[in-house]
């Protein structure tokens, strides 16, 4: 008797365990649902504007574009929009490191020789302090500083993060607290104890925004250098921006194993997260060839998921509506994920065909079969095609006019 009242205690103090673990896990799902996530777009191509400062009445977004990251000014209806702000710098520039040295000298993130900061981007006027995020009092100032006032006021549904890097690409090193040296990395670029921190601001964040019904974006890159840490960082993300890309001032960016790489990490984060994919295509409109389109539309429809967005803006020349008609192809919804059928890598979708060579090797012949198809301009494909080295193909199924 004794052990059948000992395994009803047991089974008893199970199923309360059990509830209140299902609990959570409800309640989790019932607060992730509050996290407002972009449009869902199954069977069109979804795009993105990235900032807004060159476009006078936002308006003409409506119907064109999904998402805005970079939003400011005038909330829009039907836009999904992104606020914006630095990942681990001083946005104030009279912050600079003299005022820092006065006021917070122990905020300030050094490179391994204790003397220089770890700056990042230098601008015509300098750079914006890098600072220590690891830091609760950094913390809650760039928090305060960047989206206290837009958070939960409905003017934004995310917030925004930009530069965020699993590696130590600007090599800090550490900080100084009470006159002493405090070393936080060892100064390699792939360093899973910056990556793991970086992790740690990202979930800080997440807590923050989350309480405010938004959801967090981070554009978030150096995806190929540190896998397990980029993936580390992701998982803290509701959304994620990819400043990379697959195409660089009408170049390819990506060849060989690692396009593949790069494909198949998007491709499976894609499966679960909205993406948000930044092709910079050109340095001119007038430099976009056919070329460069079907490169870039081919790749994103390879990894496309169900909120898996595009921009195509010119190289570095954002906030501005750049429009190709190609954006409103209609595709339908995915038939298989991609695979790779010979030489080339395949996607078919109910009114589309996806082709990729990403070889830099010889040209590949692709058959088709007995489906007839054209191609972007209109040309009627059948039969066999041809993809020289590094080169992408769309097609849609040939209707007599």
């Amino acid at each position: 008797m004794a052990m059948v009242g000992s395994l009803k205690n047991s089974a008893t103090r199970f199923l309360s365990l059990a509830g209140v673990l299902l609990l959570a896990v409800w309640s989790g799902r019932a607060r992730a649902a509050d996290y407002p996530l972009p449009p869902a777009v199954p069977d069109r191509i979804g795009r993105a504007q990235i900032f807004v400062y060159g476009i006078k009445d936002k308006h003409v977004l409506l119907g064109k574009r999904d998402i805005v990251w970079g939003d400011g000014g005038e909330k829009v209806p039907g836009l999904y929009s992104i606020k914006y702000m630095m990942t681990d710098r001083d946005p104030d520039r009279k912050h600079d490191i003299a005022w820092y040295r006065a006021n917070h000298p122990d905020w300030v993130a050094y490179q391994g020789d204790r003397e220089t900061p770890a700056h990042e981007f230098k601008y015509a006027w300098g750079y914006n302090t890098p600072v220590d995020f690891n830091n609760p009092a950094v913390r809650g100032y760039l928090f305060d500083t960047n989206v206290k006032a837009d958070v939960g006021n409905h003017r934004f549904e995310a917030i925004g993060v930009d530069n965020v890097e699993c590696r130590n690409g600007w090599q800090r090193g550490g900080v100084w607290s009470n006159g002493l040296w405090r070393q936080q990395y060892s100064g390699t670029k792939v360093d899973p104890a910056f990556a793991r921190d970086v992790a740690d601001w990202m979930g800080w964040l997440a807590e923050r925004v989350h309480a405010a019904g938004m959801s967090l974006v981070a554009n978030h890159y150096r995806h190929l250098e540190d896998q397990t840490g980029y993936r580390l960082v992701a998982a803290k993300l509701d959304i994620i921006c990819d400043e990379h890309g697959y195409t660089r001032d009408c170049k390819p960016l990506l060849t060989d194993q690692k396009w593949l790489q790069y494909l198949s990490l998007f491709a499976d984060l894609a499966r679960s997260k909205p993406v948000i994919v930044i092709d910079q295509l050109a340095r001119d409109r007038s430099q976009v060839t056919p070329a460069v389109v079907n490169w870039a539309l081919a790749n994103y429809l390879l990894m496309k998921g169900d909120r898996t967005y595009v921009a195509w803006p010119m190289y570095n020349r954002y906030g501005r509506l750049d429009e190709y008609p190609e954006l409103y192809l209609p595709i339908g919804r995915p038939l298989e994920a991609f695979v790779r059928d010979g030489q080339v890598f395949r996607r078919r979708f109910e009114k589309a065909l996806a082709l990729v060579n990403p070889a830099r090797g010889a040209s590949v012949t692709y058959r088709l079969g007995r489906r007839k198809w054209r191609d972007l301009a209109g040309t009627p494909r059948s039969g066999e095609v041809s993809l020289p080295p590094v080169s992408g193909l769309v097609l849609v199924p040939y209707t007599s006019r």
